[in-house]
């Protein structure tokens, strides 16, 4: 993400228009862009329940880093938890971000970290929230899957599906909800796991439902293990 513009500047002054950064001599300024709660709302959401405010980021100091979003994320849990929040506090989220400026040996300039840092363009980190990405990520691969299939619905899916259920090879599978972002991702490590018999119930919106016709029959015989992976907000 870049600066959106800059206004001309006196020899006393550096000014920078929406989020970025910008110097002179030793001056330096942030500018970040962030997605605040401006009224609860109830149901859906709509345009003005938001705000997008530009605030001014202080200096690093020692320890800290400076992060530039490249993702975000837009995730279902943020309905429920954003009632916890004032009005006029930023949502939450997770992004993956790139540091720009370091203070923290343990970040340099360039790493590339998942952070929760919120809604926001810009953010200050003190090293403690970040999580590297590996270093053998392959360049073919989107950094932004470490926000899903890579990240916690990935990781959600993995669990609930091969250890909280203890599915194995040969097992007929039933995914709830499977055009979600984990029911999806159950769905394709339960391919990978070669289940011959898999079948889904997936809610669409608007109310439809598709289903398997396997789904139709309802759970099969025998079966013993029912996990909720997800819940709807």
């Amino acid at each position: 993400m870049q600066a959106v513009g800059t206004l001309p500047h006196s020899p006393n002054h550096n000014l920078c228009l929406g989020s970025g950064t910008c110097g002179l001599g030793n001056f330096r300024m942030v500018h970040a862009k962030s997605w605040t709660l401006k009224k609860h709302f109830e149901g859906s959401p709509t345009h003005s329940n938001f705000e997008l405010k530009t605030v001014e980021l202080p200096s690093l100091k020692n320890g800290e880093v400076l992060l530039e979003a490249l993702f975000l994320t837009v995730d279902p849990y943020m309905r429920v938890a954003a009632k916890r929040l004032k009005e006029g506090d930023m949502m939450m989220g997770q992004q993956v971000a790139r540091v720009v400026e370091s203070k923290n040996s343990a970040f340099p300039a360039g790493t590339v970290v998942v952070a929760f840092s919120g809604c926001t363009t810009h953010s200050i980190s003190d090293g403690k929230d970040l999580e590297k990405l590996p270093a053998e990520w392959p360049d073919t691969v989107p950094v932004s899957l470490a926000l899903g299939t890579v990240g916690m619905t990935g990781l959600t899916a993995s669990f609930g599906l091969l250890d909280i259920c203890g599915v194995k090879g040969g097992e007929t599978v039933m995914v709830n909800a499977a055009a979600g972002a984990v029911g999806s991702v159950v769905g394709q490590i339960a391919k990978l796991k070669a289940h011959p018999r898999e079948y889904y119930l997936s809610a669409a919106p608007h109310g439809r439902v598709h289903r398997h016709p396997l789904a139709r029959r309802g759970p099969p015989e025998g079966s013993e293990r029912l996990a909720e992976m997800g819940r709807r907000g």
